[in-house]
């Protein structure tokens, strides 16, 4: 399932731009991996292929880089997609979750409708960095009495510790690329 040419071709497809959003952040944009139909399909295959034989039920991507990569893994499991997003983008009756950020605080939604009690889900994010926003995602989550969270992401920065602060709501926390 590792396969280091694609991890080295990913890691050259990633641009860093420091100071953004935020001066001391460095913004690791994955927009060159979008320009790449056959690298975007192969990232798909190769994080799909994590979840391929296990008990999953549905994929929720969160709000906004989670859509991009989110709804094709979950096509490639054949499992729904649940969008988890930033608060008043959803309509309806929704679950909201405070949390904070390396800059400040916001807040996400979850429909509380799409999510049956006891599902097994993966929460998926373009990069794991501290944490807070899929922790958040968990605790919506949680709320709903989902049975088990696995947390499935590309990038992971290392030095933020953002999986250990995941640990206690999933052991089963992976991400392609490491920095």
């Amino acid at each position: 399932m590792i396969n280091n040419s694609l991890i080295n071709k990913v890691r050259k497809s990633i641009l860093d731009f420091p100071d953004f959003p935020r001066k001391g952040l460095i913004f690791k944009d994955i927009s060159k991996i979008l320009l790449d139909v056959n690298l975007f399909k192969k990232i798909i295959i190769c994080l799909s292929k994590k979840y391929q034989d296990k008990k999953v039920d549905l994929l929720c991507g969160i709000d906004s880089r989670g859509f991009i990569f989110g709804p094709s893994i979950a096509q490639y499991l054949n499992i729904p997609f649940v969008m988890i997003r930033k608060h008043g983008k959803l309509p309806g009756d929704v679950l909201t979750q405070k949390y904070k950020l390396e800059y400040g605080e916001d807040s996400i939604e979850i429909s509380k409708n799409y999510i049956k009690k006891g599902s097994n889900v993966i929460v998926h994010d373009d990069i794991l960095a501290t944490g807070g926003t899929s922790e958040a995602a968990a605790l919506l989550l949680n709320k709903l009495q989902v049975n088990s969270i696995k947390f499935l992401f590309l990038i992971k920065i290392n030095h933020l510790f953002g999986d250990q602060r995941l640990r206690c709501y999933s052991d089963d926390i992976f991400s392609y690329v490491n920095y």
